[in-house]
């Protein structure tokens, strides 16, 4: 595995499941309700070749994504001031492997929020659903990947996390800009790799604290649009990060090369940084960024430094923008 191999394998696990909710923009394919596998058949034959690879030759690094996961969970039990445990918790995003929903449904009552119908095993009337909902080429990938490593990924979920039997959440199927989860519901809200893809982040937030209780938590992780593989594009995440040259979609000299596979709002930190302080004030603000200095920093050489000089190393470096913060009883 080469360095920049290594480097990606942090970000793969942050965007792993990950499902996308809005719509395509001038400059993706697609239109409205796209995600990842609704690009056409051609991407999802793609990913289902990733997952046959996965299932035979590189299994899933679960082991990675819970790691994560118990860092989130670590940084969520101090801004609670007690155990994640016990509580009401929404997740939006989760994605069809449900991995997090899974990890914190051990001791918590989970609600998943996705704009994809989502299915556990071969059920048909699901399939259904997602065919009508969310197009032919989402319910071939989901297929797929059930029939694929579906069984196998559940059974290793249960070795890693010592159940018996894994946890199942409940439901919600809509977009988390127009479609507001039921007021005052949840104790914890928690999102991975799904506010970039919102056509309107602060109508989503909003809802998202209309869901919590007073005194409830939010989680927000953010796959930036400025990070190496912030352009989304489906070879970043199966295993083909080496096709495509450094921050490529930031660059005009590589931008052309780039095939984004879903839709991104294209916000920067600083718009990030604006959101969280005009909505909730007072939460924290933290940089994942893994080993991308160590890794891709030196990297960068003179002539990149020139192609990239809108953009300072902070934003170019963080993988993740993490922001945390509790509903006060002044917000509805």
């Amino acid at each position: 595995m080469t360095d920049l191999q290594r480097a990606t394998a942090a970000e793969a696990a942050g965007t792993e499941g990950t499902s996308l909710p809005a719509a395509a923009n001038r400059h993706h394919e697609g239109g409205p309700g796209r995600t990842y596998a609704s690009f056409g058949v051609v991407r999802a034959l793609r990913q289902i070749r990733h997952a046959i690879r996965r299932r035979f030759f590189e299994p899933p690094d679960y082991q990675l994504l819970f790691d994560h996961s118990r860092e989130a969970e670590a940084r969520m039990t101090k801004a609670l001031g007690r155990p994640v445990s016990d509580l009401d918790v929404l997740e939006i995003g989760p994605g069809q492997d449900l991995a997090r929903a899974i990890f914190f449904g051990r001791s918590n009552r989970v609600t998943a929020f996705d704009h994809d119908v989502i299915a556990i095993g071969l059920d048909p009337g699901r399939y259904r659903q997602m065919l009508a909902r969310n197009g032919l080429a989402r319910c071939l990938k989901s297929a797929a990947n059930e029939v694929l490593i579906g069984h196998y990924a559940r059974a290793r979920l249960v070795r890693l996390l010592g159940l018996s039997s894994l946890p199942q959440p409940q439901f919600l199927v809509g977009d988390i800009c127009s479609d507001a989860p039921p007021k005052n519901a949840f104790d914890l809200a928690m999102t991975w790799s799904a506010f970039e893809h919102f056509a309107d982040p602060a109508r989503a937030l909003k809802n998202i604290l209309a869901s919590l209780r007073p005194g409830g938590l939010f989680y927000v992780s953010i796959h930036l649009w400025t990070c190496n593989n912030g352009h989304h594009d489906i070879r970043s995440f199966t295993g083909q990060a080496d096709a495509l040259p450094l921050w490529a979609h930031l660059r005009r000299s590589t931008q052309h090369l780039v095939r984004p596979s879903a839709y991104l709002n294209r916000w920067r930190l600083q718009q990030w940084r604006e959101l969280f302080s005009q909505m909730c004030p007072g939460h924290t603000e933290i940089l994942d960024q893994y080993e991308h200095p160590e890794v891709l920093g030196p990297r960068i050489d003179a002539n990149l430094a020139r192609e990239l000089a809108d953009y300072g190393r902070e934003e170019l470096l963080t993988v993740n923008a993490v922001f945390i913060g509790t509903k006060s009883k002044y917000q509805r």
